[in-house]
């Protein structure tokens, strides 16, 4: 009986020296204020010409694990969070690297399209739905681990665009652009386009 008395009283100090580290340790962390001091931009040709758009909903878990203390994981201090996002991936292709040649001879117009990719990718951050959240006051998400997390599931819905033809897709659509521009200067009965 003296034996768990000492346990508890053991545990008891432990988590009481925890929380006093914790709360009051020289280098909590503060909020901190943020100001702009200074904005500094310009504007810049991109030349890309997004061709096709993928809009995704996305569900993802992130887990903290347990508080390591000397080594050792402190019980009941993981955290875990289930969210989802919705975004916009667009792709397409540079638009300067289309090439166009035209052989009067065989009225053959060749257009060399460049390799389309991902263009931009886009999280509405209005559309944050947290379904479950046990965040630990040890152990709780910061605005690095959200930050983390949102680059993994940019990835994650680049990875399943992809999958579902959404480049084949830029790619059909430019096609499309490309012919659209040059039957409105040549004539589309005496002209065949080739893609390479």
């Amino acid at each position: 009986m003296k034996k768990i008395f000492n346990i508890l009283i053991g545990l008891l100090v432990g988590a009481a020296l925890m929380i006093v580290y914790f709360n009051f340790a020289p280098n909590k962390k503060v909020e901190p204020t943020i100001s702009a001091l200074d904005l500094e931009g310009k504007i810049v040709d991109i030349g890309e010409l997004a061709t096709a758009e993928y809009v995704y909903t996305l569900t993802e878990i992130a887990d903290k694990e347990e508080v390591k203390v000397l080594n050792i994981k402190i019980p009941f201090t993981s955290s875990k969070i289930i969210f989802a996002y919705s975004g916009v991936i667009k792709a397409g292709l540079n638009y300067g690297d289309i090439k166009i040649e035209l052989n009067e001879d065989s009225k053959e117009i060749t257009v060399i399209l460049p390799e389309t990719k991902i263009l931009s990718n886009e999280i509405d951050n209005d559309s944050l739905v947290v379904f479950d959240s046990k965040d630990n006051i040890f152990n709780h998400f910061t605005f690095e681990d959200m930050n983390t997390s949102q680059a993994k599931l940019k990835k994650d819905a680049e990875d399943v665009a992809k999958e579902k033809g959404l480049l084949d897709t830029a790619k059909e659509n430019a096609k499309t652009l490309v012919e659209n521009t040059i039957f409105a200067i040549v004539d589309s009965t005496q002209y065949t386009v080739i893609y390479k």
